[in-house]
């Protein structure tokens, strides 16, 4: 089984601290949304244990149909076309891997930004396609894929509608959003972990180009946006 990420791990401390800031100031219980939720509650379960007060709803290509004290609405549509939820509805939008395997992002960035309320913030982790490993990814078929992954974890087609980070920063902005964040994290350790020497190997490499900061070579990517209050 996969590890959570560097990335994953920031995402989910980040969706935290908004939620506890945004608690700290206000009554209100903010609505958030779980993009490409599957059927996994990873996300939801670290932010209940963490004692944040949220509603939660989910949408995916697939049933993502799960019982949560904190979820409300499981949805079956896609990022491009999500027409059952109104506009203005979330206070915070989150994407897990997600992006990459959407065809065409420029739809599902006005989506987002449509769903989102003023002042509300979306989150995403994406791959960074400069990475030598993902640039290895997109040459090798799915199984491969597959078995870097291991068993446990899903592993879906890869469209990588963006050719770097900046583009998809880009495509965002576009659609009205500010970009408030852009981290960059290793990947390779976290895919080699399952081989001990190749692992062994991963984490020294990550922890080369984490401490010199080579953006180009750091496989993972948060980045967070705010929607513009009017």
């Amino acid at each position: 089984m996969l590890q959570p990420s560097h990335a994953n791990k920031y995402l989910i401390q980040a969706l935290i601290t908004e939620l506890h800031n945004r608690q700290s100031v206000s009554n209100h219980t903010p609505r958030i949304m779980n993009i490409g939720g599957s059927k996994k509650v990873f996300f939801e379960d670290n932010l209940t244990n963490a004692r944040c007060n949220y509603i939660a709803d989910r949408i995916d290509i697939e049933d993502c149909t799960v019982t949560h004290q904190h979820i409300e609405k499981c949805l079956k549509c896609s990022v491009e076309s999500m027409h059952p939820i109104n506009s203005d509805q979330y206070d915070l939008v989150f994407a897990n891997w997600v992006l990459e395997h959407v065809s065409d992002l420029n739809v599902a960035s006005k989506e987002i930004n449509r769903i989102l309320k003023p002042a509300g913030k979306f989150y995403a982790t994406i791959p960074n396609p400069a990475a030598p490993e993902f640039l290895f990814a997109k040459l090798t078929p799915l199984w491969i894929h597959k078995m870097m992954r291991g068993r446990d974890v899903d592993a879906w087609e890869t469209y990588y509608a963006y050719s770097n980070i900046k583009e998809v920063i880009m495509i965002f902005k576009n659609t009205g959003l500010k970009l408030l964040e852009v981290k960059y994290f290793p990947a390779i350790d976290i895919y080699l972990a399952r081989f001990p020497m190749l692992g062994f190997m991963g984490s020294l490499y990550a922890n080369i180009i984490s401490k010199l900061n080579i953006r180009p070579l750091l496989g993972h990517t948060c980045i967070v946006f705010e929607k513009p209050s009017p």
